[in-house]
């Protein structure tokens, strides 16, 4: 409301009612309730929205949209990409749409302009730039996209049969890590008069194993509960019920924000060394040695060990988070949006970093995402969540191409139709 009190002269009801209704119009469930919650309550996904609903809500004629999106999973994406077009529409409202990602773009825009360290390198019609891009750093871009290619159904049954064979293990060796019956609750506070406490179910009855050296992708909405679930893997939240068993030793989670993981006051070599300080049992040289080779491994120099986080891109930082992970040769790595707040050419990178990771140290790897295109690439399996639960899991070919889960069909639709 705080826009509405310094620019209207909207009574008290007034500006509750547009406040909610502007909730509503971002695509917020049960906005009544949302209007009562601190930020701190709502999810990534369901905060992003809550900003959008901020900007729009005096109705204004030029509305700068910087990466709005990003936190947003695709079935919310195409809503706010939905809403954004509507505004242009009925209210003439002029659309200023700042993105790394360019399927969004392609969606929403009439005219792209492309820039590269502070110049612009490209400007046109949207459809040209994207069939005939000019400059190079555009080609560069728009090949960085990950791609999928539809398989028959025939095709994806023979690769799930071929992948069982190749798996037939007996269950402890082949396991690393059995989740059954898992519920997960916080507490919070209702939007109605009193703000009166209550139970929120987060996770419900959630069951699933994971094989040894299987990169198992996680999908779901945004506040469907993906990173209370891993957390309850973790053990950094306590679980009501059910059970998690892991078969594998100091298991490590990558963040989404590298900008945020990282200590800023430290450099980057005792960043990498602290967590071998804290477990013991390594020496200061054999400490400094596995710093080197880590910085290496993950395609980084050994300088980088002398700077601080913030003398990195972001695609350094990212690159520093997945080496902290790894310091203790974890067996199971949790990828939490770990790509998802760079831009194309670094994300596809650090997916590239991480297959090759995965491929040289046997890890097997949690992959958390809203991308759908990203989880393509990566992931053997899908789990798909929704309100908290597992609603669909399989092979990946199979769920993206052959979905059977209603309430995720458009998502798979407008991913087969984006052009890319």
């Amino acid at each position: 409301e705080e826009s509405l009190r310094l620019h209207t002269d909207m009574t008290k009801k007034q500006r509750r009612e547009k406040a909610v209704a502007a909730l509503r119009q971002a695509e917020l469930a049960e906005a009544e309730k949302v209007y009562g919650m601190y930020p701190h309550e709502l999810s990534g996904g369901m905060r992003q929205r809550v900003m959008i609903a901020a900007a729009m809500v005096c109705g204004p004629k030029l509305l700068i949209a910087d990466e709005p999106t990003t936190a947003l999973d695709v079935t919310i994406q195409a809503q706010i990409i939905g809403l954004l077009k509507r505004i242009n529409r009925e209210e003439g409202t002029t659309v200023l749409f700042i993105s790394h990602d360019l399927s969004l773009v392609r969606q929403l825009c009439e005219k792209v302009v492309v820039m590269q360290e502070g110049r612009i390198v490209e400007t046109g019609e949207a459809e040209e730039i994207f069939r005939h891009p000019k400059a190079e750093y555009t080609k560069r871009l728009v090949a960085a996209i990950p791609e999928c290619k539809t398989q028959s159904k025939t095709q994806c049954v023979t690769q799930n049969e071929t992948q069982c064979v190749m798996q037939n293990e007996t269950p402890d060796e082949a396991e690393i890590l059995k989740v059954q019956g898992l519920n997960v609750s916080y507490r919070g506070k209702t939007g109605r008069p009193g703000r009166r406490e209550e139970k929120i179910p987060a996770v419900r009855d959630i069951s699933f194993t994971m094989k040894r050296g299987e990169i198992l992708g996680l999908v779901g909405e945004s506040g469907c509960g993906k990173t209370t679930l891993v957390k309850a893997i973790l053990g950094m939240v306590r679980a009501d019920s059910g059970s998690v068993r892991h078969f594998s030793e100091h298991p490590q989670m990558i963040f989404q924000d590298p900008y945020g993981s990282l200590n800023p006051v430290k450099k980057v070599g005792w960043i990498l060394e602290e967590p071998l300080k804290i477990h013991g049992g390594f020496g200061r040289k054999e400490r400094q040695e596995r710093v080197m080779d880590m910085l290496k491994l993950t395609g980084l120099e050994e300088k980088f060990a002398d700077r601080y986080p913030a003398n990195l891109s972001g695609g350094q930082r990212q690159r520093v988070s997945i080496a902290a992970a790894l310091m203790l040769s974890p067996g199971l790595l949790i990828a939490d949006e770990a790509v998802s707040a760079l831009d194309v050419t670094i994300q596809a990178q650090i997916v590239e970093l991480l297959l090759k990771l995965h491929e040289e140290m046997g890890l097997s790897v949690l992959f958390i995402s809203h991308d759908l295109r990203v989880v393509y690439r990566m992931c053997e399996r899908v789990l798909i969540m929704k309100e908290g639960r597992i609603v669909e899991q399989g092979d990946t070919k199979s769920v993206y191409f052959f979905s059977e889960a209603g309430i995720h069909q458009g998502a798979f639709k407008g991913f087969r139709r984006s052009g890319f």
